[in-house]
């Protein structure tokens, strides 16, 4: 989503204003379609931006809807993720004159000539720190059966155990020990 902050860097510093992030669904020809890669299907939230000396401050909140795999049963689900934005965004050219600014810092998020902010990069980066190491269908998710490979979660199962071979000959020798004592 590509915001203009032309008439905000215009303003006096400190002056805010508040802009909408969210869209719902989020198609491959949307603004947010960059999201798609990373398995967010909406997303909702609003985000203030304030001039700074250096550029614009972006601060705000927002929550994705997340297609996501269970860590254990493999089925795909909807999660809601929650996400806090911060960034800073570096001016390189000055509103009013057109005069180039100071060297930003290496790493830093750079408003560009058009004065157009995408923040969907920042979108997207905030919402992948956020996503859950082994994400769950649900808290008591059954899994799949090891053995069989069947989802547990529609029908409960058990299987007898069977003796691995490779361990009968320790097997022997343990019993033999038992019986010494």
């Amino acid at each position: 989503m590509k915001i203009s902050v032309a008439p905000l860097m215009k303003q006096p510093y400190g002056v805010s204003e508040t802009y909408d992030l969210g869209e719902s669904p989020i198609t491959p020809r949307s603004e947010h379609a960059a999201l798609l890669e990373i398995g967010v299907r909406a997303v909702e939230g609003d985000a203030l931006f304030t001039h700074t000396n250096p550029g614009i401050l972006v601060q705000g909140t927002v929550r994705a809807d997340v297609e996501l795999e269970c860590g254990r049963c493999l089925d795909r689900f909807i999660a809601r993720v929650p996400a806090r934005l911060e960034e800073q965004y570096y001016a390189s050219i000055d509103v009013v004159s057109g005069a180039v600014l100071a060297e930003p810092p290496r790493d830093a998020r750079v408003i560009g000539h058009d004065f157009l902010l995408d923040v969907t990069p920042l979108v997207r980066e905030h919402v992948l720190l956020e996503l859950p190491l082994k994400p769950l269908c649900r808290e008591n998710c059954a899994g799949i059966c090891p053995t069989c490979g069947v989802d547990q979660n529609e029908r409960a199962h058990r299987h007898d155990e069977v003796e691995d071979e490779r361990w009968s000959q320790l097997r022997t020798l343990l019993a033999d020990f038992d019986k010494k004592k």
